[in-house]
């Protein structure tokens, strides 16, 4: 079943979100819930299913309710493969995955033709041109976070360590139309 039929089915059909709650099996999902906090429907409830990584959690919990039960069912690995896709493609300058842009401007347009290794190469290719920098690319020290204007990404300049003995960075970006700079500061 697609996500969004099982999300209209979630959000409407009350036996699915009681069959879910009355699982007295259910060993929660720590990464994002406490250990006492074994509420499957809360967890369901806070991902946003029309984003690939949180596609990925959904897809992942009921998969793992199917299986604790022996229902018998038929796994898509449709939702896994994306997320996947997605890391394959993307530098370790850049993390974008729950941002609509990399849908819109890169995989959305992907040659049809393409065998799976040519559209990971056409990808890595698309993004390098999106996304530029006068010299190197940042070496950011927590999370990527390049900024996206109106659609676009602004260019990188430089990266600067604020003073010898500060933890401070600061990575500076421009609009290559208005030469317009932003600033991005992380801390060590």
């Amino acid at each position: 079943m697609d996500i969004k039929v099982f999300k209209n089915e979630f959000d409407n059909n009350v036996i699915i979100k009681k069959t879910l709650q009355n699982d007295p099996l259910c060993p929660g999902n720590t990464y994002y819930l406490l250990p006492e906090d074994r509420d499957i429907i809360r967890l369901l409830e806070m991902q946003n299913w029309f984003k690939t990584k949180d596609q990925l959690t959904v897809w992942g919990e009921i998969r793992k309710f199917l299986l604790r039960y022996d229902y018998p069912f038929t796994p898509t690995m449709r939702y896994k493969d994306n997320f996947n896709f997605l890391l394959s493609i993307q530098p370790h300058w850049l993390d974008i995955l729950e941002n609509d842009f990399l849908n819109e401007q890169i995989i959305s347009k992907i040659p049809d033709a393409l065998t799976k290794a040519k559209q990971i190469a056409w990808c890595k290719a698309r993004l390098k041109e999106l996304f530029r920098c006068d010299n190197n690319y940042p070496r950011w020290i927590q999370n990527p976070e390049w900024p996206i204007l109106n659609g676009i990404p602004m260019v990188f300049k430089q990266q600067i360590k604020v003073k010898k003995d500060s933890e401070r960075v600061d990575y500076v970006f421009y609009n290559p139309d208005t030469g317009k700079e932003h600033i991005i500061t992380q801390w060590y």
